[in-house]
Formats: C-alpha cells, structure tokens, sequence
C-alpha cells in the first residue's frame, strides 16, 4: 500500500504513467411515457423506461448533430458518427408519477458512442477548438518514477469543465487528490494547461513504496460533478470504503443538471431540448520502479 502523510507542508504519494485509456460520453436527463394498459405496472414502467432511454439517445444525437460540420478532425467526426449507434444507460430514476392511465418517468442516463478519442490523437489542435466535443487530456512529468522522486500531474481541455482527480490503489484504496484541503479548486477555464501541483500550492507529490501498478483517474465533464463520500485524512481527502470504484464512477455521473419535471412528455416536448452534459473519464496506470 502506498504511505501517505503531511510533513511540512507537504502531500507525499504515488504517481505514474502516461494516460492511455479514455471513455467519453453525454449525460442527460430524459422523459419517457407508458399507457399500456395490459401487463400490469412492472411492464408499464419497463415500457415507459424504454421510451425515456429512447428520448435520451434523441437527445444526445441532437446535441451532436451540431458539431457534424468539423472539419479536419478525422478523430472527431469517428466520435460524432459513433454516437449514431450509441449505447443508453439509466443511471438514476429520478420521478415517476401517473395520471390518467400513463407513467411518465424522468431518468439520468449516460449515452456512450461506439467508439472514443484515442489519447495519443489529443492534438494541441484538438485542445485549442472549443467547437468541438469536450476533449481531455492527463498526462504526467514522465513515463514513470523512481522511488523518491516528485511528480507533476497536467490537465488541460479544449473547453471549461469541472474535474476530480482520484487515485485508487492496487488495494482497492481511493483517494480523492483534486480536489483536495489544500486545493478546493474543481473548475477548470478551457484551453489552459493545469498543473498539480503547481507554484501557489503547499504540497508536493513524491514517490513512496511499494513499487507496482496502480492508477490515477480524471472525471471531466462540462457540468458540475456529482459528490463522492469523503474524509478530511492526512491532508487528503479519503474516499469511504463503502464506495467501490463502480460506486464512484457512479456518483461521479450524478451530473447536476436542470432536472426535468414535466405533466408529460407530450409538454416535455414543447419545451426547450433537454441541456447535454459532455463527460469525460481518462486513466492512466501507475507504474513505480525502483
């Protein structure tokens, strides 16, 4: 296990590898509506269900239908086709209700293309063009560490977005690094390369034992994330056993957007589209050498 604590003012842990793995996706709250009579309620809302994940993928198509105009961006007009056949997952039902022989659900759901941005293609053309989809990128000071060395983490994106940096040992251990009691910062301006730490921080990040394979994670998105359970340990915040890395990628989704709470989907449909939030999760694995 990694040893971290406070010694003069400074924050001591592992760090690694270049980024390699990227998942981007659109996260969205949806409408659906059930007045099938016949199959009794758990059919009614299966249906009704089916009809908001439905919506979501409308949605989401809708919002990046708006970028089919790049040009020069082999990489990311592969990204705006894959949503074409992009898989939806409900990640919460927030309301349900029935009137009148209908069940009108409202979900948060995920919206994953088929294919994503390749780390190694994040250009700094690509960082530098807000017109397009929410484009991350993670990398670090070097393609890995030996013990006792410092580390320097790099953030930056092509537009404004709130980020969580979570470090998850080969234990199962996971920290919350950003942001963290001596950093509350979370928002992020686009096309700006962030450094962790950088000159007007108090803590520093230095290689401990063991030597190994763990892995640091970014959650970026373009609405505000959703809260992780955490405690304030050593000058870090540690996130509570209880939540199991599906559990913070899961509350990391709990993206807070302008809930939709509409009589129907019918009057659903007479408002403005639904607002899309641009999420991004990259990893890179931690490699420590001696």
């Amino acid at each position: 296990m990694i040893k971290k604590a406070i010694v003069c003012g400074a924050l001591w842990l592992l760090c690694s590898t270049q980024s390699t793995l990227a998942a981007y996706s659109s996260i969205v709250e949806a409408t659906g509506e059930s007045c099938e009579a016949d199959g009794g309620n758990a059919q009614r809302l299966q249906l009704a269900l089916t009809d908001a994940r439905r919506n979501a993928a409308e949605a989401v198509q809708t919002s990046v239908d708006s970028y089919s105009k790049v040009n020069n961006y082999v990489v990311v007009e592969d990204l705006i086709e894959s949503y074409s056949n992009a898989s939806v997952e409900t990640l919460n039902v927030l309301s349900r209700w029935l009137q009148d022989g209908c069940l009108t659900v409202t979900i948060r759901a995920e919206v994953t293309p088929q294919k994503n941005i390749d780390q190694q293609f994040v250009s700094e053309e690509l960082l530098a063009d807000p017109t397009i989809p929410l484009t991350v990128k993670l990398w670090l000071s070097k393609a890995q560490y030996a013990l006792g060395e410092q580390v320097s983490i790099y953030l930056k994106a092509n537009k404004p977005f709130f980020g969580r940096l979570v470090y998850t040992m080969n234990d199962g251990t996971q920290v919350q690094l950003l942001p963290n009691p001596y950093r509350s910062e979370n928002h992020f301006q686009g096309q700006v390369l962030y450094t962790v730490p950088d000159a007007k921080d108090s803590f520093l990040l230095e290689v401990t034992p063991p030597i190994g394979v763990e892995q640091l994670t970014l959650y970026a998105s373009t609405h505000p994330l959703g809260e992780l359970q955490t405690s304030a340990v050593s000058g870090m915040y540690l996130i509570n056993n209880s939540q199991t890395s599906s559990d913070v990628r899961n509350r990391t989704r709990g993206i807070k957007i302008k809930a939709l709470n509409p009589p129907s989907v019918k009057a659903a449909a007479q408002q403005n589209p639904p607002e899309v939030a641009e999420f991004a999760e990259v990893s890179a694995d931690v490699v420590i050498t001696q």
